[in-house]
């Protein structure tokens, strides 16, 4: 699959890195920061929610069918 066009984050530490900023320059993906505080995931609440609805989509394909499940990862984000 392919890698994401742009990722959104908060301004935890490993998100500012330099790795992680070559990673995203290397594979042109944009990244956004957050206004909200870094480890405080109230604040973003809509995207704590979506993050655990993809995990349970996730969990639930691992369930079903362990070989292929990242053939379906698009399908679910």
């Amino acid at each position: 699959f392919a890698s994401p066009k742009q990722i959104t984050t908060d301004q935890s530490k490993q998100f500012e890195a330099v790795l992680t900023k070559l990673l995203c320059k290397h594979f042109k993906v944009s990244s956004t920061l957050t206004q909200g505080k870094a480890y405080w995931h109230q604040e973003i609440g809509t995207v704590e929610r979506l993050n655990t609805t993809f995990r349970e989509k996730l969990r639930t394909r691992c369930q079903e069918d362990f070989e292929n499940w990242d053939e379906d990862i698009q399908k679910n984000s």
